[in-house]
């Protein structure tokens, strides 16, 4: 009875029909109404009916008859009143997206700062506490593995003193941790932790064969300038095993990384626990997780400064230059001798003379790396090659008296047609007065730009057509020099005979009076030869012949110096540059945690992009 009045129908279609679900009756309750938690419920129950409505429809709609586990929801994402909802229905992946993100924000130098405003664009990117979380779990994981130690350069380390190349792991390690927390200018990782962790890898990747018992190590070294007042210096190995990627600076891992100068001191400090490591694996090998033995080989290769300062060496514009043989500044004219690697590293670890260098032949100081022979210590092409060519555009300029101001008109006529053509080929290039001085300078050229004008620039521009003629026949000589000495291939012999013409060419003498009209012209003068020139022109043969199995290119220090330049982005865009609290990490450890994460994503293939979805838009039907 309602109201006074028998209403038996209503009651009986209320019997019959009862409803599926108490809650349906608050879903009439306006959704602007109910509180926050309570609207939560009723987003929850949508994308609950939302998926119900995908398992019931999957099977006829997308016609998936075998596995119905191809086919599942995984987000849905709907606005009301305003408010965007995103439903996700399966996270199963969500730390193989963190890593991803993680790696490409090392990459590509992402700071925090920049990500977190990403992410408060793209609210589907996870946020940044989480991606620091998932870091921080990758460099707990990688430190157990490769641990990061601390030293100070100024402070010489007390391995140094020791003369046994058959410490133990466990005896070298308890010697020379100072401790895992940056408190020094350096930091260090030990080469046989990398090694350990990556062999298993290389050996899957097919990198390594069974069939290989050599592990050929190549050392390198690099300093570079961080802004005005810091510098940088590092100390990196590679593996010649791996040929497909001895050039990508990713496969170049940092051993030593610190602050300071690129002197012989600082790097004897710096370097002496890895000289400890190298001399035990060059006289023990290595013993890898499987029990496999390996032996090593044991390689340098750096620019001229860093190769010299290592080995105890004289300054390039000493008497005795050259750490292979024993030729003399004077004698660079003389071309009838043949100079050959005629030292060898014991005689130079044994008879160097800080206080007389010509009673040494220019050996100054004991060598580092003395477990290295000398015929492993190879001249990087890349150096090589950029200082070559230096030179011959210093010649240049020095001809045509572009650079000095004596002359002003015919000067800034001649400046104003070279900056004309390096546009012409594209390179960015221009002339300046340096302050206080009458002396004109010129933008220093990176290596492509370098090769671009050595093959390129046109000399009639600035010189008669016979002059140009003859110093254009020296640029593609020493062109094509440069190509074959980087070419595994090509006969050493043959570069041999090359280098010889090219420097006889480059040493032309003038022929006749310069008064008379049958003058000719010569090019060069002996006291114009640098001591890469002389490396060019009788050693790169030798080097080509004795490492012929990898080629001369595999010692480049391109990647290094690419390496390098990550590095200095890393400190300006991804560490706090050694300011805030007093304990903060140190810049260069953050640096050396990044190289740690590198072979974190090596080993366990973490991806640089996920799967793209297929975005389709559906109208709305009128």
């Amino acid at each position: 009875m309602i109201f006074g009045l028998q209403l038996r129908c209503l009651k009986n279609y209320r019997e019959q029909n009862p409803p599926k679900e108490k809650h349906i009756q608050r879903r009439f309750d306006s959704f602007d109404n109910l509180s926050t938690s309570a609207q939560r419920s009723r987003v929850m129950s949508v994308g609950q009916d939302m998926q119900q409505a995908f398992e019931n429809s999957k099977l006829s709609a997308l016609n998936i008859n075998k596995n119905l586990d191809q086919a599942s929801l995984i987000k849905t994402t709907f606005e009301a009143n305003g408010t965007c909802y995103e439903l996700y229905y399966d996270k199963k992946n969500s730390n193989v997206e963190e890593e991803a993100i993680v790696k490409v924000m090392d990459e590509h130098n992402i700071s925090r700062d920049s990500y977190r405003a990403l992410a408060a664009i793209i609210h589907s990117l996870p946020r940044e506490y989480a991606i620091e979380k998932r870091r921080n779990e990758i460099n707990q994981t990688i430190i157990e593995k490769i641990p990061i130690f601390t030293f100070n350069t100024l402070i010489e380390n007390p391995l140094e003193n020791s003369t046994s190349g058959n410490d133990t792991e466990e005896e070298i390690d308890e010697n020379i941790v100072i401790a895992k927390e940056s408190c020094g200018n350096g930091v260090r990782r030990n080469i046989r932790d990398i090694l350990y962790y990556l062999i298993p890898y290389l050996i899957e990747s097919k990198i390594l064969k069974d069939s290989d018992e050599l592990l050929h190590i190549r050392i390198s070294g690099d300093g570079r300038n961080v802004g005005r007042k810091i510098k940088h210096v590092m100390i990196t190995f590679a593996l010649l095993n791996d040929h497909e990627n001895i050039f990508n600076p990713k496969y170049h891992y940092p051993l030593v990384l610190y602050t300071g100068q690129e002197d012989y001191q600082c790097l004897k400090n710096a370097s002496s626990p890895l000289i400890q490591e190298l001399n035990f694996l060059k006289e023990n090998g290595l013993v890898d997780n499987f029990g496999k033995h390996w032996k090593v080989s044991l390689y340098i290769s750096s620019d001229w400064k860093f190769l010299t300062t290592v080995l105890g060496f004289n300054a390039a514009n000493s008497d005795y230059f050259c750490p292979w043989c024993i030729c003399k500044k004077s004698e660079h004219g003389n071309l009838d001798s043949n100079w050959n690697i005629s030292k060898k590293i014991e005689d130079l670890s044994n008879n160097y003379n800080p206080k007389n260098p010509k009673l040494s032949k220019g050996q100054i100081k004991q060598p580092l790396f003395t477990m290295i022979p000398l015929d492993h210590w190879v001249i990087d092409e890349l150096h090589l090659m950029l200082r070559v060519v230096d030179r011959l555009l210093t010649l240049l300029f020095s001809e045509i008296k572009i650079t000095q101001s004596s002359n002003k008109n015919y000067s800034e006529a001649l400046r104003k047609t070279v900056q004309e053509e390096m546009e012409r080929i594209k390179v960015s290039f221009k002339f300046s007065l340096a302050e206080n001085s009458k002396q004109w300078t010129y933008t220093s050229l990176m290596g492509p730009d370098k090769l671009k004008v050595l093959q390129s620039f046109d000399l009639k521009k600035v010189l008669s057509a016979s002059r140009a003629d003859k110093i254009r026949e020296l640029w593609d000589d020493f062109a094509a020099l440069h190509n074959n000495m980087c070419n595994s291939s090509y006969s050493p012999l043959q570069f041999q005979n090359d280098a010889l013409l090219w420097i006889k060419k480059f040493l032309t003498k003038s022929q006749g009076n310069p008064l008379k009209s049958d003058f000719i012209e010569g090019l060069y003068n002996a006291s114009d030869v640098t001591p890469y020139m002389h490396v060019l022109v009788y050693h790169v043969h030798e080097f080509m012949r004795i490492h012929q199995k990898f080629g001369l290119k595999s010692f480049s220090c391109s990647p290094v110096e690419k390496k390098n330049h990550m590095h200095v982005n890393k400190f300006f865009n991804k560490t706090f540059k050694d300011g805030g609290s007093s304990n903060r990490k140190s810049a260069i450890y953050e640096i050396m945690e990044s190289e740690n994460r590198i072979i974190y994503y090596l080993i366990n293939n973490v991806p640089s992009a996920t799967t793209k979805p297929t975005r389709i838009t559906i109208k709305e039907n009128k």
